[in-house]
C-alpha cells in the first residue's frame, strides 16, 4: 500500500493545541496579504494569480502560489534579492507515486495539470509579514516581468 502516516507525535499535538488559538487571527491576515497581492499584481502580462473568492468562502492561503512562463528566472530575481520563493507541487497529483505503477508511469496525461506544475511559483506568505514586504515583493515581480 503506498501513502503515508501523518500523525503528530505527543509534542508536537500540544505545540499545535496551543497554537490554535492563534488560528483564526493567523488566517484573517493570510487573506489581507492575499487581498493586497491580488490587487498589487492583477493586469501584470505573463502572471496567473489564484481566483478572487467571495465574502461566503474564506480560503485559508497556505501559500499563494502565482504561475508564469519564467518560474525559475522569476524565482532566481527574486532570491537574488532576498526574498524567498517556493515550488510547492512540482509534481502534478496523477503523477505522485500513490497513483502510479510500480514502475512510476502514469495511467493518463492531464496536460493542464502538468503546465501548471511547471510554472507554479509561491510567494512569501505569514501571518507576520508587513504590507511593507508584500509590496517588496510586488514591486519585484513587476519590475521582472516588465
Amino acid at each position: 500500500m503506498k501513502g503515508f502516516t501523518s500523525r503528530l507525535n505527543t509534542c508536537n499535538a500540544a505545540i499545535g493545541l496551543v497554537q490554535l488559538k492563534r488560528l483564526d487571527g493567523w488566517n484573517e491576515r493570510r487573506r489581507a496579504i492575499a487581498d493586497r497581492y491580488l490587487s498589487k499584481l492583477r493586469g501584470v502580462a505573463d502572471l496567473g494569480l489564484p481566483p478572487k473568492t467571495d465574502s461566503v468562502k474564506l480560503p485559508v492561503y497556505h501559500c499563494f502560489a502565482i504561475n508564469t512562463d519564467r518560474r525559475d528566472e522569476l524565482a532566481q530575481h527574486l532570491g537574488d534579492r532576498g526574498i524567498a520563493t517556493a515550488v510547492h507541487y512540482p509534481i502534478p497529483i496523477h503523477k505522485q507515486p500513490a497513483y502510479t505503477d510500480d514502475a512510476g508511469h502514469s495511467y493518463r496525461s492531464l496536460p493542464v495539470s502538468e503546465r501548471l506544475a511547471e510554472r507554479i511559483l509561491s510567494l512569501p506568505l505569514f501571518p507576520t509579514m508587513t504590507d511593507e514586504q508584500v509590496d517588496r515583493v510586488c514591486d519585484e515581480v513587476i519590475h521582472f516581468l516588465r
